[in-house]
């Protein structure tokens, strides 16, 4: 199993407003941005490193023996972790100026959606097939720590990726510390991507239901 969030863009400044974000917008393609990508059939790295007891896709190890795993956020995002299980081969697609995409054999698809001028500050739909795994959005471009995640069963949570203040789906609020709670799983699906392994090609090609 293979596992490494996608992408290798150099920052450029926000130029939008501090709405919420959410609406589908089509950017201009922001300067500096590289698309190189790593070499045909890398794959994502293995998600255990860290995490001693967790194998990828048990949801039942996701994050054991960590600060997340007495917190809401282990079950939340526990979820994501058995439903988002890429493997074997993967393409990269960049459909317009303000959407990535990466996609795997078996199913696994992630889309960014660029609305803040930079794809470091980007919203994320994680998905198997035609099933939404879970959704993220930046609360607003000027705050890109504080995202709002959405899971397929419809329930929510807000993490601030730099505090690791979360705000649980009952309301509740918990702390999962810093560094994603020293929680390898937890940090290689959520953490922000920096670089591709997917290679720009249509070996794979992305479901039509990522829109």
């Amino acid at each position: 199993m293979a596992r490494a969030l996608a992408f290798m863009f150099v920052m450029v400044t926000c130029g939008c407003d501090d709405d919420v974000v959410g609406a589908s917008q089509d950017l201009a393609a922001p300067s500096g941005i590289d698309l190189a990508s790593a070499t045909d059939g890398a794959q994502r790295a293995d998600l255990s490193m860290g995490d001693a007891s967790y194998t990828s896709g048990d949801a039942s190890t996701f994050c054991a023996g960590t600060s997340v795993d007495s917190t809401c956020a282990r079950a939340f995002f526990a979820k994501l972790a058995e439903c988002f299980v890429p493997a074997g081969a993967c393409s990269h697609h960049m459909p317009s100026s303000s959407r990535w995409q990466e996609c795997w054999e078996d199913g696994a698809a992630m889309q960014l959606l660029n609305h803040c001028g930079d794809y470091t500050r980007s919203s994320r739909e994680y998905r198997h097939g035609d099933q939404t795994c879970m959704t993220s959005e930046l609360v607003s471009c000027a705050a890109p720590d504080v995202e709002a995640w959405t899971a397929g069963d419809g329930t929510m949570l807000t993490i601030n990726l730099a505090t690791g203040d979360v705000t649980c789906p009952d309301g509740t609020h918990d702390n999962v510390g810093p560094s994603y709670g020293n929680c390898a799983a937890l940090g290689e699906l959520i953490k922000r991507p920096t670089v591709t392994t997917c290679p720009a090609d249509d070996a794979v090609a992305c479901p039509s239901s990522l829109q």
